[in-house]
């Protein structure tokens, strides 16, 4: 395949966390093409440092290039793109030379041109390995990591202190 694009089920429901494992990024690496991308989708509410750090580290496992983009500014949702190479400005299309329905999904999420495309950008590879530096725990379908942590975390903000989110803590 040329691309592989997961929008799974959030990992804290049952039995979905194995779609955030070294494994399972293992076997989507084995099915690209040379020069494929693989695209997950990654909530970021219902999570914490810890499990992004394990669902990174899984990630950075299979491919050495993982960059991080936001599709809608006032969403926490991730959206990560893993690749064997690095990217290339020229790899991401110009605003004008993309399909309508895509223009129009992107004016949805307010953005309007290549530069705002580039703005969508939060993650680069060296912030990646910046952020799973030292951190003991892969995600990977021996350790349960995301499985066993994340159903605890989904109503967590119901007992923070005001204002904190479990991204504060």
């Amino acid at each position: 395949f040329d691309v592989i694009t997961a929008d799974p089920i959030h990992p804290w429901t049952r039995g979905s966390a194995y779609l955030y494992t070294a494994e399972y990024y293992r076997l989507a690496a084995s099915r690209l093409a040379p020069g494929g991308v693989m695209l997950q989708w990654l909530p970021l509410y219902a999570t914490d440092p810890d499990v992004l750090r394990a669902i990174l580290a899984a990630l950075r496992s299979e491919f050495p290039y993982v960059y991080g983009f936001v599709l809608d500014r006032a969403v926490p949702d991730l959206m990560l793109l893993a690749t064997t190479e690095p990217l290339d400005p020229s790899d991401v299309p110009g605003f004008e030379s993309l399909p309508p329905a895509v223009r129009s999904d992107l004016y949805r999420v307010g953005t309007r041109s290549t530069a705002e495309i580039w703005s969508l950008l939060r993650l680069l590879p060296e912030d990646i390995d910046a952020l799973i530096a030292g951190f003991p725990v892969t995600n990977s379908d021996d350790n349960l990591f995301v499985e066993l942590r994340t159903p605890w975390l989904l109503y967590a903000d119901q007992f923070a202190a005001p204002g904190a989110g479990p991204m504060d803590r």
